[in-house]
């Protein structure tokens, strides 16, 4: 795992929220005021050519097979699942109004935190398979 320097670790994390580890204890941390997602190993959601562009992550949830969901409540308040390999995509794009939080459930289903609707929302986002 990449281990930034105390100074440079300092200005990664200004203004994040929301810290998850992964199966290999790798930490990852969603910062909005610089709308991306870290990895210590990359970085997530602020360009186009890595799927969708974050606007307020706020929201993480590591699967056991290294997918990355983000709950982005800026524009268009969506969660999107960033893979371990590939380019990202929206999961959840309509009805949800301003998501913060994420918990992975079993048999693929995701809980949102929907902060303005006040109230919890899941979702199947993974094929069961059973």
């Amino acid at each position: 795992m990449l281990s930034p320097s105390p100074e440079r670790r300092q200005r990664h994390t200004k203004m994040s929220h929301c810290l998850s580890l992964d199966s290999q204890d790798e930490g990852k941390v969603s910062q909005y005021s610089n709308s991306r997602f870290l990895r210590y190993s990359n970085i997530l959601g602020v360009c186009a050519g890595m799927g969708p562009v974050l606007a307020c992550p706020w929201g993480i949830s590591i699967d056991t097979d290294g997918n990355v969901l983000v709950a982005d409540w800026g524009e268009q308040h969506r969660v999107l699942l960033y893979p371990a390999q590939g380019v990202g995509w929206p999961i959840v794009t309509q009805g949800l109004s301003s998501p913060r939080g994420l918990a992975l459930l079993p048999e693929g289903q995701l809980a949102v935190s929907d902060s303005m609707h006040h109230c919890i929302k899941i979702y199947q986002y993974k094929a069961n398979l059973d």
